[in-house]
């Protein structure tokens, strides 16, 4: 996935490239980063380690990015904003804020959401969840449109336009409901190989269980 700079204040690249071949060398820098971190832990590299990588001497790496922080956050930033795009887009089609985000079907609503976000989260397992294992402090300075926030403000968009018949705390739901899709996700996995069970088995039971919560309070028809 290409990488774009981000903005940012304090430590960040110093240099914004304005040549083709500047922009090539910080693209380079950022690849090879991302493709370190997929098997190497973040306290493992280096910035004289991403440098002998791309080929290039530390003291050019510098002239780009101060440290090893912010070469990862700018990863980090990029690679949430895409995913939060591609959730964004699926929740507006025929995901979880659609009439039938609340249907017993596999292929679309809650199943599908989670089913999405799984993917998403297991394709960029090294840079959403090990780094910030590694490096939590990189989520403090890292964009606030990130998948969480996406599903938190769906959920709560999704009850506002279908009201339950019994009053429920929105933020409090929506905080739930995000919790429980990304916390469960995250621990899975973080598992060993082999997993103790499929992830189907686990979509099937977050879904399961927040579609019997909306049919209990009866969000489109509920009991």
């Amino acid at each position: 996935m290409p990488i774009k700079k981000t903005a940012q204040s304090g430590d960040m690249a110093r240099k914004t490239p304005s040549q083709s071949r500047s922009k090539l060398t910080m693209s380079s820098i950022l690849e090879a980063t991302q493709d370190m971190l997929r098997t190497t832990s973040y306290d493992d590299i280096s910035t004289k380690k991403i440098a002998d990588k791309v080929g290039i001497s530390v003291g050019s790496l510098y002239q780009y990015f101060p440290n090893k922080k912010t070469i990862a956050l700018a990863i980090y930033e990029e690679t949430t904003l895409e995913v939060a795009k591609q959730m964004r887009d699926q929740m507006y089609t025929d995901a979880m804020l659609s009439d039938d985000a609340v249907a017993n079907d596999k292929n679309q609503g809650m199943y599908k959401t989670i089913e999405v976000s799984f993917n998403l989260y297991e394709e960029h397992q090294s840079i959403l969840i090990d780094l910030l294992e590694d490096a939590p402090e990189l989520k403090r300075h890292a964009a606030t449109l990130t998948a969480n926030n996406l599903l938190y403000n769906a959920a709560r968009l999704f009850l506002r336009n279908h009201p339950p018949k019994v009053d429920v705390d929105l933020d409090a739901t929506s905080f739930v409901m995000e919790s429980l899709i990304f916390d469960s996700i995250k621990r899975y996995l973080l598992l060993p190989e082999p997993k103790p069970f499929p992830k189907e088995e686990l979509i099937d039971i977050i879904a399961s269980t927040i579609i019997s919560y909306y049919q209990r309070i009866g969000v489109l028809g509920g009991e």
